[in-house]
């Protein structure tokens, strides 16, 4: 059950369907140290940071809250995907690059210039292992 809510995106929708304010104050009443909980509940696939995420990132100090924000974009796997894991990977560091031109404020800039970074090392390694595979692929 609560995968399913994990993938229903619930605070994403909420803000959605209410305001983004309305979920950010409800968001600022639950203690910072669970915050971490709540990353999962937050739609990472857009082209730039929804207010949640920034407000996620930005106010607070826990650095596991904003370990799972950069993992969430980085690695967030899309149902169906198929193809190289590398270009999966080069896609998503477009949307994070986006990202990175799109926020103003410095702690989410920082942010994401780490996984920009994160998903070149990412890219680096699948290009690795793809070309490996290929190489054992072509001996047999």
């Amino acid at each position: 059950m609560l995968l399913e809510l994990e993938c229903a995106k619930v605070l994403s929708r909420l803000a959605r369907v209410a305001s983004a304010e309305t979920v950010i104050h409800q968001i600022r009443e639950v203690p910072k140290d669970r915050w971490r909980e709540l990353v999962a509940h937050v739609d990472f696939s857009g082209d730039q940071p929804d207010p949640l995420i920034e407000t996620l990132v930005i106010e607070s100090e826990n650095g596991v809250v904003r370990a799972r924000a950069a993992a969430a974009l980085s690695i967030r796997r899309q149902a169906g995907w198929t193809g190289p894991e590398s270009s999966y990977l080069e896609g998503r560091r477009l949307v994070a690059q986006a990202w990175l031109g799109a926020v103003q404020k410095p702690a989410m800039r920082e942010s994401a210039g780490d996984i920009v970074k994160q998903l070149k090392e990412e890219i680096r390694r699948a290009l690795l292992a793809e070309a490996e595979y290929d190489y054992i692929a072509s001996l047999r």
